[in-house]
């Protein structure tokens, strides 16, 4: 998605809302951090499967 690309280009869009979003949907804002930082990500056995290959390589 186009927030993605974004974070990969270093382009920062200031959303006046985040403190709201982080506040009243907090396991929806995590889910959102998770999907810019998927490296963060912990699945059992997948460092196994993938032999240490990044996610993008995978795709």
């Amino acid at each position: 998605g186009y927030a993605i690309e974004r974070k990969q280009q270093g382009i920062v869009v200031a959303n006046e809302l985040s403190w709201e979003m982080k506040k009243f949907y907090n396991a929806e804002f995590q889910v959102g951090l998770k999907a810019l930082y998927p490296d963060s990500v912990q699945i059992p056995g997948y460092r196994h499967i993938t032999a240490g290959r990044s996610l993008q390589s995978l795709l």
